[in-house]
Order: C-alpha cells, then structure tokens, then sequence
C-alpha cells in the first residue's frame, strides 16, 4: 500500500516508529538488490543512530543529494521502460524477470529551500517507475498525502479525500532498539559466493565455478587471430549488438551484465572482482561487492550459454583475475584495437594502409552508443579520437599510393564522423583541390558553415586556406559564407 501512496509526510507522536518500520520491512523483506532506502545523514542518525553499514540503506549528505539521485533515477528508468512501451516498473519485472528494477523509498526530515518544486515534479511519476518518499515534517510540501498520528494511530488526513481505510488505522512501528536489530542482521549478512550460508546463490555460484588457476601467464594478445571463429560476436561500436552465430540475442540478458561484458571487453588482460565493481558500480556496499559481481556475471554466462547451447565459460579465471573467453567472444572492438596495432608495426606503406582500412572499417560509431553510462564516457571519447586518427592517415597513405578518389572517400566520411572538427575539413578541401575539384571545395566549405553554430565562424585559419584554394577574394568568400548560411537558415 505504500507504493500506492506515494510522496507521504508523518507527523505527531509515533511518527519515527512507523518510518522505522517501513524501512526494516522494505529493506528484510525484499533484500538489497530488489530494494533501497535513500537516507540524509540527519535523518539516518534520527532514526537509526548508532548503526552501521546496512545492506540497502544508502545515506548521502544533505537533501539536495536525495532530489540529484532521485532525479536521475528517474530518468534511467524512463530509458528502460518506454522503449519497450511499458507503462510502470510492474509489467517491466513482468517483461524482464532477469532484471528487477529495485523499488526506492527515500526518508529525509525536510527538504532546503526551493527544493519542494523539483522533488514534486520528480515524484508525480515515481509511483509508476517504483520510486516513493516519506517526510517526517508535516508542511513539506512535495508530499501527496501528510498523515497525522497519535500514538501510532492515524487521527487525521489531508486532503481528506485520501482518507479511505488510513483513518483510525494503527500502524505497525519499531522504535530505535527494535529497528537496529532488524537491521543489524543484514549489515552482518555479507554476500560471499563461496559461502554456504547462501543457499539461494548455489546454482549461481555452481554455474561460475572455475579449474584452478594456472601457472602459466596470460599471453599479451587477448585475441589469437589464428584462433577459429568464436560463436558470440560482441559489437560494441555503435549500438551494443550480441550475436549468436548470426542471432540476435535480444532479451534475457541484464543490463548489469551488459555492462560487466563491455567492460571486459575494453580490459581483455582481466580485472578481479573487486576491481570490476570499483569502475562499474564505485557506490556499491563493500559487504555487496561479490553479489553485485555475482549477479551480473551469472546472468551474462547463464544467457550466453542458452544462446550457444554450450558449457562454455565465457568469463575465465586466472588467480584472482577474470577475463574474456577469446574461444568464445570476438568484438569488433578488439578487430579495431588489433588493426591499430598492426598498423604501428607495418614494416611499409602498403601493409600499414592495409591495416588502417580494417580499423576504418571495423569501426561502427562510437562506443555503446545511446547507452547513457557514465563510466564509459572517458573510453568513448578515447576510442573516437583514435578512429578520428585512423581515417586522417588512412587518407594520407591511400594520397601516397596514388588512391585520391579512396582518400577523399575517407576524408568524406570521417568529416561526417567528427562533425566539429574543422582539421579533416580542411584535409579535404586540399585534397580535391588537388585533383582539380574547385566545386567540391567550395561545397566543403558550406557544408563546414551549416555544421557549426550560427552564431559561430569557422576559424581563421579555415577561411584563408578557402580563399587560398578557390582564389576567392575577401568578398566572395563573405558572399559564399552568407550562402551557406542562407541555405542553413532556410
């Protein structure tokens, strides 16, 4: 009944007891992974004072924190739910019984000032994607429902409207002792997937048993070209794409678990557990960390098993290292990263061209593309300057081998690929100087106007090789901008 209710302000004598136990029984009943509590400091140390770390129970600082969180919540839900045109996180548990989106209940005392707009805003559609708050103020104005109490008992409702079985209605409560007992048993329930105090975890934990490690190195090259063909093909570049010996694996699989694959993926020489979950999930409860692990880790070997129909491993073990199967993955990206490389030790122009056309060619946009994850951004934005580099010189070496017409090709995509960059529009605009293409220069440079801000010249140093490689003077050039963006604007 407490998801139905929403946003609900507690106030009057029992109030913290019955927040109490709402927690205890939010956190006990449904467990860490299906649910979290959303705490400040105060109100931590309001209600539960004196106890530790519980699994499940997040505390940040203040509540400007709790509306930041909240909010971002409930944008990633929102991600997950309407492309599959689902209405609430009820039918998507339904549609992905491998993912459960946790129910969160936020308990702070008050919100600062300016800060009831933003949460209210936030919570009008937080019932739908599993997300509820409990005020312990009366006058908070975020909240749908604010419930006077007397000893526990509710002795009055606004609005009125709502009252329905609440009024008069005794609420279970837990006072301070109590609630830290409750709680305390979970803070000392450490997930350990080799323990045998966790039954339900056996199958998971069976299914990811490992032989011993060997004595042996890892070889430095993670993908044996020489290897026969792995049955998962993993794109990565561009959107996240898992193939099966030619089919789509599209549902099943979590998105804990597509995220531990691409992490795997950009670290083929393996990452422990703890090191996993420190740049996957650095929030993450220590005493959760192999749970965390666990859960994305089994449902990432459990789907690719069915899909292959096979006992292979898909993640192998090395001491205390995990890493990719390369018998059993292959990823465009580690075409790219091996095509990159061979380029660098090219022994001439041939062979190096050679190589930087099977970069170009394996890279398919940038990394996980549209996936909204924060901790892949700095790899993002490597790897695309890397591809960036890879077609500017592929386009100097197709120039040197007498290939312009390939050049330009490649000069033409990448200025697609790094719309902003004014250095490969300029390459091109040498180019097909070079060949005798004046008109194709002229259309470059408009082409280069209509991408940047209207507001935004190129610079300087783009306008005079412009007017250097068309002839233009001063004020042809001026006409040909206002051209371009005429037809911008139009």
């Amino acid at each position: 009944m407490l998801s139905e209710l929403g946003a609900v302000a507690l106030h009057g004598d029992g109030a913290d007891d019955v927040a109490r136990a709402w927690v205890a029984a939010l956190l006990t009943r449904s467990g860490s992974i299906a649910a979290e509590a959303l705490l400040t400091t105060d109100t931590m140390g309001r209600l539960f004072a004196g106890l530790g770390e519980v699994p499940g129970i997040r505390v940040v600082e203040g509540s400007e924190q709790v509306v930041r969180i909240l909010e971002a919540e409930v944008l990633g839900r929102t991600r997950k739910l309407d492309p599959e045109g689902l209405d609430d996180v009820v039918a998507y548990r339904q549609a992905n019984p491998a993912e459960p989106i946790p129910s969160v209940l936020a308990v702070v005392d008050a919100l600062s000032d300016g800060w009831s707009p933003r949460l209210r805003s936030t919570l009008e559609v937080g019932s739908r994607l599993g997300i509820g708050a409990v005020f312990l103020d009366e006058t908070e104005s975020a909240a749908t429902i604010c419930l006077e109490l007397d000893h526990g008992r509710v002795v009055a409702v606004e609005p009125a409207v709502r009252a329905g079985d609440l009024l008069g209605c005794r609420l279970f409560s837990l006072d301070a002792a109590e609630a830290t007992d409750a709680l305390g048993a979970l803070a000392q329930a450490e997930f350990r997937p080799t323990s045998e105090e966790n039954p339900e975890w056996t199958e998971v934990i069976e299914r990811m048993e490992h032989p011993p490690p060997t004595t042996e190195p890892w070889p430095d090259d993670v993908v044996d070209t020489s290897a026969p063909e792995a049955p998962v093909a993993v794109q990565v570049l561009g959107l996240l794409t898992i193939t099966v010996e030619g089919k789509t694996i599209g549902r099943g699989l979590r998105s804990v678990a597509k995220e531990l694959l691409t992490l795997y993926l950009l670290h083929p020489e393996g990452a422990s557990v703890e090191q996993a979950v420190e740049n996957l999930w650095p929030d993450t409860d220590p005493s959760q960390v192999h749970r965390q692990f666990w859960t994305a880790a089994g449902n990432l070997r459990t789907r690719l098993r069915e899909a292959t129909d096979t006992d292979a491993k898909v993640l192998d073990q090395a001491g205390d290292v995990y890493r990719l199967d390369s018998e059993v993955v292959s990823s465009d990206l580690w075409e790219l990263q091996r095509a990159l490389a061979d380029a660098a030790r090219a022994p001439d122009d041939e062979a190096a061209a050679g190589a930087l056309r099977r970069a170009v060619e394996s890279f398919g946009g940038d990394l996980v593309q549209g996936s909204g994850w924060l901790w892949v951004e700095p790899a993002r934005e490597d790897l695309h300057r890397r591809a960036v580099d890879a077609h500017l010189r592929l386009a100097e070496f197709e120039e040197r081998l007498g290939n312009p017409a390939a050049a330009e090709a490649v000069l033409e995509r990448v200025v697609d690929l790094d719309r902003y960059g004014e250095e490969p529009y300029r390459r091109l605009m040498v180019l097909q100087a070079k060949i005798g293409r004046i008109d194709a220069v002229k259309a470059t440079w408009r082409l280069l106007q209509r991408r940047l801000d209207l507001d935004l010249d190129p610079d300087p140093s783009s306008g005079q090789l412009y007017r250097s490689l068309t002839g233009s003077d001063s004020a042809t050039s001026r006409g040909d901008e206002r051209s371009g963006r005429s037809s911008w604007r139009s």
